[in-house]
C-alpha cells in the first residue's frame, strides 16, 4: 500500500496539503497571534502572510506538476496511472470539500437565524465571499479535472467511451459535484475499478446532502 502511495506522490501530496489546509491556517493564526508578543501587530500580520503566500503557492506548484504528469502519462499510455490519480484527486478530496465549504454553508445559515436575518443588510460581502470560495473551489479541482480528460481520452482510443460521450463526460470533469459523480461512472462502469472507494464516496454525497437538506429545514423551522 505504501509503495503505491509512493507511486502516486504527486496526487497524494496535493490531497494531504489541501486537507490539512485548516488545521494550518488555524496553527498559522496562533502562532501569529502569540506572536504579538514579541512582534508588533504589523509584523504579526505579516509573517501570517507570508505563511500563506507559502502555503498556496506550493498548492499551485502541485497543482501544475499533476496537470503536466496526465500529459506524460497518456503519452507514455499509462491509462490506469491517470485513472487512479483521477480517483486520488476526486475522491481524495471529498473530505475536504465537505469539511470546508458545507461548513461554510452552514455557518452562513446560522449567522443567518442569529442576527435575524440583519444579516442580509451585509449582502455583498456575503455575497462575494461566496463567490471567492466557488472559484477557489474550481480552480482546485482542476488538476484532477486533467487526470479525467485523459482518462476520457483512453475512453475514446479503447472504444470504451463514443466521442459524443466524451465530450459529456469532458464538460462534466470540470463542474463541481458532478465531476466525482462522472468520475465515479467512469470507474465503475467503464474501467471496472474503484469499486469500494466509489461505493463510499456515493454513501457519502447521499449522506451529506441529506445533512444539509435536514440542517436547512431545521434552521428554518426555529
Amino acid at each position: 500500500m505504501l509503495r503505491k502511495v509512493k507511486h502516486y506522490k504527486l496526487a497524494a501530496a496535493y490531497d494531504l496539503l489541501l486537507t490539512f489546509g485548516v488545521p494550518l491556517n488555524i496553527m498559522a493564526l496562533f502562532l501569529s497571534g502569540m506572536s504579538t508578543e514579541i512582534l508588533s501587530g504589523k509584523q504579526a500580520v505579516g509573517f501570517y502572510g507570508i505563511m500563506a503566500y507559502l502555503y498556496w503557492a506550493t498548492v499551485v506548484i502541485l497543482g501544475v506538476m499533476n496537470i503536466v504528469q496526465s500529459f506524460r502519462k497518456h503519452k507514455e499510455g499509462d491509462d490506469k496511472y491517470c485513472m487512479n490519480a483521477l480517483l486520488i484527486l476526486k475522491y481524495g478530496l471529498v473530505l475536504f470539500y465537505v469539511v470546508n465549504y458545507v461548513g461554510t454553508v452552514f455557518v452562513l445559515l446560522i449567522m443567518f437565524v442569529a442576527s435575524r436575518g440583519l444579516i442580509i443588510f451585509a449582502f455583498p460581502v456575503v455575497i462575494f465571499y461566496v463567490l471567492m470560495n466557488a472559484a477557489a473551489t474550481w480552480l482546485i479541482m482542476i488538476p484532477g479535472s486533467f487526470y479525467g480528460i485523459q482518462v476520457i481520452r483512453f475512453g475514446v482510443k479503447q472504444k470504451k467511451v463514443s466521442g459524443t460521450a466524451a465530450v459529456l463526460h469532458g464538460i462534466l470533469q470540470f463542474l463541481f459535484l458532478a465531476d466525482v459523480l462522472d468520475t465515479l461512472y467512469l470507474a465503475v462502469k467503464k474501467w471496472g475499478m474503484g469499486k469500494k472507494s466509489s461505493a463510499v464516496v456515493g454513501g457519502l454525497y447521499i449522506f451529506t446532502a441529506l445533512a444539509m437538506f435536514a440542517t436547512i429545514l431545521y434552521i428554518i423551522s426555529l
